[in-house]
This record gives C-alpha cells, structure tokens and sequence, in this order.
C-alpha cells in the first residue's frame, strides 16, 4: 500500500471467490444446473486509519468475464 497522508492508504491486492451450486430439488417443475466456479481478480484497496486501532477498508475487484464486480468493506480492531 502507499501512504496518502497519515490517514489513507491506496494499493492493490486480490479477490478470490469460490461458487459451488450442488442442489437437488424435489420439485420436478424447478430446473438447476449444477455449477462450479472459482474467481479471482486484482482488487483495489484504499485503507482509511481513524485512530491506532481502528481501520476501516475497502476493496473492489471485477470478477469472471461477465463483468460480475464484487466490492467489500471491512472493519479492523487492534486489541
């Protein structure tokens, strides 16, 4: 990560998704197809620190050829 100001931090990282769809439905009217896929894309992070033990983060990745996007935040506490 690169330091912005004493605040915010900016970088890149990776995402990784894994997706498994094993149903079997009872109901013969309902279709689903089983599906296995896993994704993975680099992500952009920005870190934004609002005291020594707490940090708060955000990424965002584009996942898979569709243009699936995929974007998380996260909270951090140090104890």
């Amino acid at each position: 990560h690169y330091r912005i100001n004493p605040t915010f931090m900016i970088g890149l990282g990776a995402l990784a998704r894994a997706r498994i769809i094993d149903w079997d439905s009872s109901d013969a009217t309902l279709k689903v197809d089983a599906a296995h896929e896993i994704a993975a894309a680099p992500s952009l992070n920005l870190r934004w620190t609002i005291q020594d033990s707490v940090t708060v983060a955000q990424s965002f990745a584009l996942l898979g050829l569709d243009g699936e996007s995929q974007w998380t935040w996260t909270a951090q506490y140090v104890f």
